[in-house]
């Protein structure tokens, strides 16, 4: 039997991690981004993760991590049972939910005691996948956020996180829009299509790494809609993000409608991810 080989990662594994995790690059994206943008040398950003590996015969094999923020994590492609070690090097730390392939969650969840407590949101959402070469135009233009843009996108937040699930509670999701409108004019990394100088969409990218990006956060006014507005602003980010060196990019579509103009821009379904959201304060258990 092999023996696998458990631990706390360290900022000297930062390079094996991106390369393992690089080879899983569609179901790994939120891992490889928070790795990218904070290492593993103890930062407080919400993103920043903490990860455990383990090897097997020299070579990483598993990645689990927990972000600052509470959200878990995992790339484990062989399936491996989920080392103890999380629990004991995690517990009592508060959670918010968990991202990624179906059977790892579950897993993973198990591992935690995590597995029996309510979720707001449990879905698992298809997994699209698209070589930006194929990507043809004509492209719309597309503009960065403004201040005066705050209250409008203040909106757009609001009713996305309705849209998608994320938050059931409209002071929640208010509360979290400001936050997210605040955040997307000060970066500047969103984009917003405008009609006759009206804004009619947004698309913005929540993970990029390397060579390939993942689109998150398109949204289109509920009155606009059936348009091809969405379709349209994600197709222009895309080709921006293709002028700067991007050859791949990946999106989970929350609905049918989403999913169909996602494959006319040439998106293909490749998989599964699954999005596990706690309901209230959940803590990991202490281990026994």
């Amino acid at each position: 039997m092999t023996q696998h080989i458990v631990r706390c990662a360290t900022p000297a594994d930062e390079q094996d991690i991106e390369c393992f995790l690089a080879h899983h690059a569609p179901t790994s994206m939120f891992l490889r981004s928070n790795l990218a943008a904070h290492g593993l040398d103890g930062s407080t950003a919400d993103t920043a993760t903490k990860m455990i590996i383990c090897i097997a015969e020299e070579q990483l094999i598993a990645v689990f991590g927990i972000s600052n923020s509470g959200f878990l994590l995992a790339q484990n492609p062989h399936l491996v049972t989920p080392p103890a070690q999380l629990r004991q090097a995690w517990s009592g730390r508060q959670v918010l939910g968990m991202t990624g392939v179906a059977a790892q969650v579950t897993s993973v969840l198990e591992t935690l005691g995590l597995q029996h407590r309510p979720l707001t949101l449990d879905r698992d959402e298809p997994l699209y996948h698209m070589d930006l070469g194929q990507l043809a135009g004509p492209f719309v233009d597309l503009r960065a956020p403004r201040s005066t843009d705050h209250e409008m996108l203040c909106s757009w937040f609001t009713d996305y996180a309705r849209d998608t699930g994320l938050l059931h509670d409209d002071v929640d999701a208010q509360a979290d829009a400001k936050k997210r409108a605040a955040r997307a004019i000060e970066q500047a990394k969103l984009r917003i299509k405008e009609l006759d100088g009206v804004p009619v969409a947004m698309t913005d990218f929540n993970a990029q790494v390397a060579d390939i990006v993942q689109v998150g956060g398109v949204f289109v006014p509920r009155n606009l809609r059936k348009n091809g507005y969405g379709r349209q602003v994600v197709a222009a980010h895309l080709a921006q993000a293709r002028g700067r060196g991007a050859n791949g990019a990946i999106l989970f579509a929350a609905n049918r409608a989403a999913a169909r103009a996602y494959e006319a821009i040439g998106f293909r379904h490749i998989g599964a991810y699954r999005v596990a959201l706690f309901e209230g304060d959940v803590s990991i258990p202490l281990a026994s």
